[in-house]
């Protein structure tokens, strides 16, 4: 069934594994925005830039989770000034809480279900809001959120198929 929870082996963060999936996690934090955004709001709407940080944190752990939150938005910055400079703190801090939240739930219970993915994004897009409306306000942070739910069904729903999708870390020492 696919619904079924998953087993999860989170990467080591020595291991150079982790970086190699999390390079790759960045290269799709890159292309996929550029795509979105060809989509008038489709950045906005779509939030392309935590899709693959999410799979990172949900399949291979914190360490990857933690390195592709880190790299996507200040490579995406460098290469073509996305997000904006008043923007890239936000992005980063709404990375990292993916991260965060997703990889420290893997590294802690190693398995995962749909239903135990779709709680995860809703506290993901709580802290968020949270972060957003420290930074920017509430108006803003709540019209964000109104706006970014279809990046929160595509985040769960191709999330999912997506982790189910990519092959377990191997064992420490292996």
């Amino acid at each position: 069934m696919m619904t079924r929870a998953i087993a999860i082996r989170p990467s080591a963060a020595a291991s150079a594994t982790t970086y190699l999936w999390a390079a790759a996690f960045v290269a799709g934090n890159i292309a996929l925005p550029q795509l979105c955004h060809m989509a008038s709001l489709g950045g906005k709407a779509f939030l392309p830039i935590l899709f693959f940080t999410l799979v990172a944190a949900a399949r291979y752990g914190l360490a990857c989770g933690i390195a592709t939150a880190l790299l996507s938005p200040l490579a995406n910055f460098a290469l073509f000034g996305m997000p904006d400079a008043a923007m890239l703190p936000v992005v980063l801090g709404k990375s990292l809480i993916v991260a965060l939240i997703v990889g420290g739930y893997i590294q802690l219970r190693r398995t995962l279900s749909l239903g135990r993915l779709t709680m995860l994004v809703v506290c993901c897009a709580l802290g968020g809001l949270a972060l957003q409306t420290l930074v920017q306000g509430p108006a803003a942070a709540w019209a964000d959120l109104v706006l970014s739910w279809p990046a929160l069904l595509i985040q769960v729903l191709g999330g999912w198929l997506v982790v189910r999708a990519l092959p377990s870390a191997k064992p420490a020492g292996r």
